[in-house]
């Protein structure tokens, strides 16, 4: 069996900035924790001070040996990201449009498994994670 450490986290509102030091308290409370999935749907769009804590959170997720992904990007965050050069160092292959594609590229073999299983149990166990 497959131990993969994944935490999804979601975050609300255009304060992104707030979150930072909540990222640093939950890596020392999770050190077990490889890949951090951001759910940033519900953040229509971040300043400088968000962009800095976004960048200090994927190093310090960097130095934990903790990959990052994003999901969910809005038009003017992805933008933002864009312009900064943080996009590019966190790369396009680290974001997605939704959680559960996130998920499947870390688990390719659970999308080929979940194909079988009967649709009903599909959708009860994949929808809470569709953003």
């Amino acid at each position: 069996m497959y131990e993969l450490n994944i935490a999804v986290y979601r975050v609300d509102g255009p304060v992104f900035f707030g979150a930072a030091e909540r990222f640093v308290t939950f890596l020392r409370d999770q050190p077990e924790v490889k890949y951090l999935i951001l759910r940033l749907r519900f953040v229509p769009n971040m300043d400088t001070t968000g962009l800095v804590a976004l960048e200090d959170i994927y190093h310090d997720l960097e130095r934990h040996d903790c990959r990052l992904l994003l999901t969910g990007l809005q038009p003017q965050v992805r933008q933002l990201l864009e312009r900064s050069g943080l996009l590019k160092t966190i790369g396009l292959s680290n974001c997605f449009e939704t959680t559960t594609d996130a998920i499947y590229s870390l688990t390719p073999w659970m999308e080929s498994s979940i194909q079988y299983l009967n649709d009903d149990f599909k959708s009860l166990e994949l929808r809470e994670l569709q953003e």
